[in-house]
């Protein structure tokens, strides 16, 4: 089951929010409406009280009644649900770029400008992604799935090298032991440290256990099949993290 929260200080527009994500629940029995509030520091407050992995939040950006902007509350949800999909709802396009320069990584931005119907629209599609490329187990075989020209293909984890975006915009490119291919999608999705799939720079998600070496500056990390990949400061402590869960 994946847990959804929305947090907007507007009270009418927080329950069109509300009314949206309980009919796509209606048609989808594995997404719920967790929790929802006008003021962030209740839903951090949620956070710190109930264990919650793979979240899925949709946040206003402004919040004129708090200290902080919704970007501050989205790297603190972070903090509690580090695999959590952040959605930003706004009317404000313009501070889009802040957030990503303070990296909080959203998986989407929505502008309230739009109109509900689009923001319905925006928030299924959002929602139906970040499920799509879910993680299946079979038989005790893992794998990620992800979708080409409408057909949906599966890897099983223990062929998947890594994951890297794509020159053309809104692609990625998959890499396995036997083949590499390009698809549309988000390189959020897939970063999930219970897998051991993470994140190592803005543009790379590897599979921690096709590692075979790290050099001593922890700048570059070679794979099993000798590909380099380049390594963020940002990310350290990630991998450093994973690699000592590993041993």
């Amino acid at each position: 089951m994946t847990n959804v929260f929305i947090c907007d200080d507007n009270p009418d527009l927080l329950n069109e929010y509300i009314k949206i994500v309980k009919n796509y629940s209606l048609m989808h029995d594995n997404v719920k409406l967790a929790f929802s509030s006008t003021d962030p520091n209740c839903l951090l407050d949620y956070l710190k009280q109930n264990e919650i992995i793979n979240g899925i939040y949709f946040l206003d950006i402004h919040f004129p009644n708090t200290k902080h902007d919704g970007i501050y509350y989205g790297l603190k949800i972070k903090e509690f649900d580090s695999q959590g999909k952040i959605i930003f709802i706004t009317s404000h396009s313009e501070l889009s770029y802040l957030a990503l320069e303070r990296h909080s990584e959203p998986f989407d931005f929505i502008i309230k400008d739009l109109g509900i119907e689009e923001i319905q629209k925006k928030i299924f599609e959002d929602i139906s992604i970040i499920m799509d490329t879910c993680i299946y187990n079979s038989k005790n075989n893992e794998f990620i799935s992800y979708e080409v020209d409408n057909h949906l293909k599966k890897v099983l984890l223990l062929d998947l090298l890594y994951i890297e975006t794509s020159p053309q915009p809104h692609k990625l490119i998959i890499h396995t032991k036997e083949y590499s291919e390009e698809f549309y999608g988000k390189l959020a999705t897939f970063n999930n440290l219970e897998l051991g799939l993470v994140k190592v720079h803005r543009s790379y998600v590897i599979n921690i256990h096709k590692v075979v070496s790290i050099d001593n500056a922890y700048k570059n990390i070679v794979l099993e099949n000798n590909e380099v990949i380049p390594l963020s400061y940002k990310y350290k402590k990630d991998l450093k993290s994973m690699i000592k869960n590993l041993n």
